[in-house]
Parts: structure tokens; C-alpha cells; sequence
């Protein structure tokens, strides 16, 4: 499983709420949100339930279409 899929799975709000506790917690850029995941969760911190990196609806395609 690559990290996008990763991502799908565990969520973008949940990630982006991992790497706030992180960065707060080590105080390292490293941890911090990059901004494209700060763009794609909404304003008040969470994402549609829906949003995911890649399109899964093709069953033929087995990692999926980038979104």
C-alpha cells in the first residue's frame, strides 16, 4: 500500500489532525501540514467524507485514478 492509498484509507481530516498534534507536539517543520492537504480539508477542519486522492470506481484499475 502506497501512502496515497494510505491516505484514502485513514482519511484527509484525520490527517491533517495527525500532523497538527505532531507538529505541536515536536515543534519540526517536518510534521507539519503541507498545503495541498491543508487546501483539500474544509475550513472548519474537516473533509467531505468523499474526498480520497484517487477514483476507485474502475474495477479494472487496480491502484485506482488520480483525482
Amino acid at each position: 500500500m502506497g501512502p496515497f492509498t494510505l491516505l484514502d484509507f485513514v482519511g484527509l481530516d484525520t490527517t491533517y489532525y495527525i500532523t497538527h498534534v505532531m507538529y505541536d507536539e515536536f515543534k519540526e517543520r517536518r510534521f507539519a501540514s503541507p498545503p495541498l492537504l491543508k487546501r483539500l480539508v474544509l475550513p472548519d477542519g474537516t473533509a467531505a467524507s468523499q474526498a480520497k486522492v484517487y477514483d476507485y470506481a474502475d474495477p479494472n484499475s487496480r491502484s485506482g485514478n488520480f483525482v
